[in-house]
């Protein structure tokens, strides 16, 4: 069994009692350097699975499929919708576009995370349906809706607003330490996200008070 990376093989070892390691750990591929397994001295499996393949780039897995012995078998395990390989390509995505690469295709969450607003919600983006706002624990829906006499940017009132959330209202809700438990994503890098950044570095924690929009638990009295 093989991961790209190095802690997703210790996880997979620990999941399943049987030894895993990364792809290039298999081929023994030094950075910089050529792997000790290729097509002229190819691995001695049978069947070899990889697991969170989408993070595979096109190098990695030209050198891997050249040291597949014949007869063997190569399973390639992973999600298109997850993290993408840092590298060039998109094996994975690719490879089920095929029409003559066999593949099974799991559309039912059979994990504790049914319940998860976050994965019921990622399945239905991904099915072209819009998101369930209410009835999670886990997922919460801010609409920034700017006040009529406000004189702020519609983008310095959403940050206004994150950092209201991220600084006040979890930490309340949930018992968090605001500077090291929270962790703001943005898409991209943009205005809004500078924004947050700049309010959130400067913030004294405790002492912030605002009074914007929130969502079911996390509302403004």
């Amino acid at each position: 069994m093989r991961e790209p990376t190095g802690r997703a093989a210790k996880r997979l070892a620990e999941l399943t009692g049987h030894q895993a390691c990364t792809v290039h750990g298999l081929l023994e591929l030094q950075p910089g350097g050529d792997p000790k397994y290729d097509r002229d001295d190819r691995l001695d499996a049978a069947l070899v699975v990889v697991d969170e393949s989408s993070m595979m780039d096109v190098i990695l897995a030209n050198k891997l499929v050249k040291a597949i012995p014949e007869g063997a078998h190569l399973l390639l395990v992973g999600d298109v919708d997850q993290l993408p390989s840092v590298g060039a390509g998109g094996v994975l995505r690719d490879l089920l576009s095929a029409d003559t690469i066999p593949r099974v295709r799991l559309t039912k969450i059979f994990r504790q995370a049914r319940r998860s607003g976050i994965v019921v919600n990622a399945h239905r983006i991904n099915a072209a349906t819009g998101p369930q706002l209410t009835g999670f624990d886990d997922f919460f829906w801010f609409a920034c809706e700017l006040a009529e006499q406000s004189d702020l940017h519609p983008a310095e009132e959403t940050a206004e607003l994150v950092v209201d959330i991220v600084a006040r209202r979890i930490p309340h809700k949930f018992g968090l330490n605001p500077r090291q438990d929270v962790q703001v994503l943005a898409p991209r890098p943009c205005n809004l996200a500078s924004r947050v950044s700049s309010r959130y570095a400067c913030l004294r924690f405790g002492g912030y008070r605002s009074a914007g929009l929130g969502a079911e638990g996390l509302r403004e009295e």
